[in-house]
């Protein structure tokens, strides 16, 4: 499999009633992550921006792996979510490597 094929590839699509529910899902979460993270005190910030990383990354990887959409949009939304991967990463490992 090359690279340009798994970006590119359709999604296997789930259907749309579970996707757009997930989707709804996926926002509350988020949603709920910023209001976390916003209405923390300044001592417990620092513990929200790891629930806010990974609210994204789910968001991310939902929309690049489930939905069906341009091959251009699809390789984009795909490389930002493996990026985003990434950072998550990093940001938990450096918090809990302290």
């Amino acid at each position: 499999m090359s690279i340009k094929s798994y970006l590119t590839e359709p999604s296997k699509n789930m259907p749309l009633k579970i996707a757009y529910g997930f989707l709804v899902f996926f926002i509350v979460f988020l949603l709920f992550a910023i209001w976390n993270t916003y209405t923390a005190s300044p001592q417990q910030r620092h513990n929200t921006y790891g629930i806010l990383s990974v609210s994204i990354l789910l968001m991310l990887n939902f929309l690049a792996f489930q939905f069906p959409l341009k091959p251009i949009a699809t390789a984009t939304l795909r490389i930002l979510a493996m990026l985003w991967a990434i950072a998550v990463l990093v940001i938990i490992l450096s918090h809990y490597t302290k």
